[in-house]
C-alpha cells in the first residue's frame, strides 16, 4: 500500500507540472511581436511568468515581468508588465489588460491580493479594490466591507455626471469595471472605439456527472472476535451522481469533484474450530446498503480527444440499512446442532482515502464521457472489540453534462 501511495504521488507531481501551450505571441520591450505558443497555467501563474515556444518542438523560454512588454494568447487573455506600488503590494508583475481607451483598465490577482487598476494618460495607476474594516457594535467586533473605491471612481469620473450615476452602484467585477470604463471612453472620445481585450472566463463552472459502475470490496477484521474468519469479496453494482467544480481563472486543469453513490455490499465469512469430540463451523453474513460520499481533487490533462485524469481525496460511508447474522453449526459424532444470532457489526461510519485514474473522452460530436478506476481504503470500529479495515476497487463510467 505504501508503495502504491508513493507511486501515485510521483505520478501526481509529474502530471501537475504538465504544460499546456496554446497559440499566442510575446511582445518585446522594443515592441516587436514574436509568434509562437504560450503556456497556459491559470490566472495566478500567468501573472508571475511567461513560458514561450516559437514552435511546439523548440525549447521553452521563460520570461519574467519586465523582460518583455507583454504576451497574449491568440484567442484569449492579454498580459503586460506593470510596476505595482501600493500600500498592500509592491512588485513588477504581469497584469491582465482588460480595456484600452482614454483610461486603460488592468487586473491583477495573486490569491492574497487582488485589485483593478485605472491608468491615466500619464501612465499613473490608480488602485481600485475591496477593503475590509473592523466595526465594533454592541461590544462585538465585525468585519465589514469598505466602499472606498466608489469615492475613487467618483473622483476619476467627476466631470461626467452620467458616469457618476453608474459609479455609485458599480460591481467590482470584470463586467462592472469594463462597463464603466468603456462608457467613460465613449463620452470622452466618441469618434474612436476603445479596444476590449477581456476573454470572458467564468469564475466557476460546474459539470454534472451521472454514473454507474461496479464495486469489488474486501474487508478484514482486526481484533479477537472475527480475526480468524476468511471473507469472500463483495461484488456489487452502484449508481451515483457527481459534481465537478472548476475555477477557470485559477487553473482550468484542476477541479474539485464531489460525488455520492449508492450500492449494497454482501460479505460472507467462514471460520472453523476443530476439537477432539466435535467440529464447530461459523458462518457470518453481513449486508450493508450504503451511501458513499467522495471529496476529491482532480487533475485533467487539457489536450486531445482522450484526456487522462488522476484523482485523490477522501470518502465517507453512511449506512442506509445494515444487518448481520452469525450461523453456528456444531458437528459431533452423533449429532448436528445449529444456531443463529443477529448482530450489528460496525460502530460508526467507515471513512478513508481515495486514489484513482481515468480519462474524459468524446464518442459523439457534442457529448463527453468519462471512465475511471478508483481505489478506496478506510476503517471503522466494531461493536465488538477491534477494528475493521475495508478496501475496494471501483470502476465507473458516465456522461458529463
Amino acid at each position: 500500500m505504501r508503495l502504491l501511495l508513493v507511486f501515485f504521488l510521483l505520478v501526481c507531481t509529474n502530471l501537475f507540472a504538465q504544460t499546456d501551450f496554446k497559440p499566442g505571441y510575446i511582445i518585446t520591450n522594443s515592441m516587436d511581436t514574436i509568434k509562437g505558443f504560450v503556456d497556459y497555467r491559470g490566472e495566478v501563474r500567468n501573472m508571475k511568468r511567461c513560458n514561450f515556444k516559437e514552435s511546439l518542438n523548440s525549447d521553452t523560454k521563460t520570461y519574467l515581468p519586465g523582460e518583455i512588454y507583454g504576451y497574449r494568447y491568440e484567442i484569449g487573455k492579454y498580459y503586460v508588465s506593470k510596476q505595482i506600488d501600493t500600500k498592500d503590494f509592491k512588485d513588477l508583475v504581469f497584469v491582465e489588460f482588460l480595456l484600452k481607451g482614454m483610461i486603460n483598465l488592468y487586473y491583477f490577482n495573486n490569491i492574497n491580493y487582488a485589485a483593478y487598476f485605472l491608468e491615466d494618460e500619464n501612465g499613473k495607476l490608480l488602485e481600485i479594490k475591496h477593503n475590509e474594516v473592523k466595526v465594533e457594535r454592541d461590544g462585538y467586533e465585525y468585519i465589514a466591507e469598505d466602499h472606498k473605491y466608489i469615492g475613487l471612481l467618483n473622483y476619476v469620473f467627476r466631470e461626467y455626471p452620467q458616469i457618476l450615476q453608474l459609479s455609485k452602484n458599480v460591481d467590482l467585477t470584470h463586467k462592472g469595471m469594463i462597463n464603466i470604463t468603456k462608457k467613460y471612453h465613449d463620452y470622452v472620445c466618441s469618434d474612436q472605439a476603445c479596444i476590449l481585450y477581456e476573454k470572458k472566463v467564468p469564475v466557476l463552472k460546474i459539470e454534472l456527472r451521472p454514473m454507474l459502475g461496479v464495486d469489488i470490496s474486501s474487508l478484514n477484521y482486526i481484533g479477537q472476535k472475527f480475526s480468524s474468519y476468511t471473507f469472500d469479496s463483495s461484488i456489487s453494482p452502484f449508481v451515483g451522481l457527481g459534481a465537478n467544480f472548476i475555477i477557470p481563472r485559477f487553473n482550468e486543469k484542476m477541479s474539485v469533484l464531489i460525488s455520492t453513490t449508492l450500492n449494497r455490499d454482501y460479505f460472507y465469512g467462514t471460520d472453523v474450530y476443530h476439537a477432539s469430540l466435535y467440529d464447530q463451523y461459523y458462518y457470518l453474513h453481513y449486508y450493508n446498503t450504503n451511501l458513499t460520499t467522495n471529496l476529491s481533487l482532480k487533475y485533467t490533462y487539457p489536450k486531445g480527444q482522450i484526456r487522462p485524469e488522476i484523482i485523490a481525496g477522501i470518502f465517507f460511508k453512511s449506512s442506509v440499512h445494515e444487518s448481520g447474522r452469525q450461523d453456528v453449526k456444531i458437528v459431533s459424532q452423533t449429532t448436528v446442532t445449529t444456531s443463529s444470532l443477529d448482530m450489528d457489526l460496525i460502530e460508526g461510519n467507515p471513512k478513508g482515502f481515495i486514489i484513482g485514474a481515468g480519462a474524459e473522452y468524446k464518442l459523439f460530436k457534442k457529448i463527453r464521457f468519462f471512465s475511471n478506476l478508483k481505489y478506496f481504503h478506510g476503517s471503522s470500529k466494531l461493536n465488538f472489540k477491534g477494528d475493521i479495515r475495508m478496501s475496494s476497487w471501483r470502476f465507473s463510467t458516465g456522461v458529463i453534462l
